[in-house]
């Protein structure tokens, strides 16, 4: 499946910014049939549908985790309050071995695979996977209007992707970093 617009048109279009990137993507989807095209339905969904999931990887990682810390972020984010808004078009998996950078630019983004539609955070947690805290503010202004408590959740949900790297990454050295690298940034962001 090729990205969205890739050939829309032959002039080449550039974002400096992951925000941009971001934007592009949620559009209003069409009532019927996107949460269909992936192959699970558990991304853009409200994050208390992941507590059973999420909450059994913490117990898996053990002592490999402040497990107090990330409980208690855990339960704030599954009380902040669930999207109301229109499903909105996801690429669902969206992470830093999904978006290529070419020049310190993002270049593209791939892996097409889980789009599906919801929530927006699910999208917007990358700001905690890719970016240093100085640049997530511009990362949101650039993603366009993104109430608080979108934020909040965007922060959740890559609570629960750096949970569900670390808990499956016994093979795979790349999403372990990148699971132990966003875990340390939305702890240390929870202050």
């Amino acid at each position: 499946m090729a990205p969205w617009g890739c050939h829309r048109s032959r002039r080449r279009r550039r974002s400096s910014r992951p925000g941009r990137s971001a934007r592009a993507l949620p559009a209003r989807a069409p009532p019927t049939g996107a949460r269909r095209c992936a192959r699970e339905s558990v991304r853009g969904v409200a994050l208390s549908a992941r507590s059973s999931i999420t909450d059994e990887r913490i117990e898996h990682l053990g002592g490999g985790i402040d497990q107090r810390a990330v409980r208690e972020l855990w339960e704030d984010a599954v009380a902040i309050s669930p999207w109301t808004g229109p499903p909105l078009w996801l690429h669902g998996d969206l992470h830093p071995a999904n978006i290529l950078v070419h020049e310190g630019r993002v270049s593209a983004v791939i892996d097409f695979g889980d789009v599906t539609s919801g929530d927006p955070a699910t999208d917007l947690s990358v700001a905690w996977m890719l970016l240093p805290p100085s640049e997530r503010p511009r990362f949101r202004a650039a993603a366009g209007e993104v109430d608080d408590d979108t934020w909040r959740r965007a922060r959740g949900w890559a609570l629960t992707l750096a949970i569900a790297y670390l808990a499956s990454a016994a093979d795979d050295p790349l999403m372990a970093q990148i699971g132990r690298r966003t875990l340390a940034a939305v702890l240390a962001d929870s202050g």
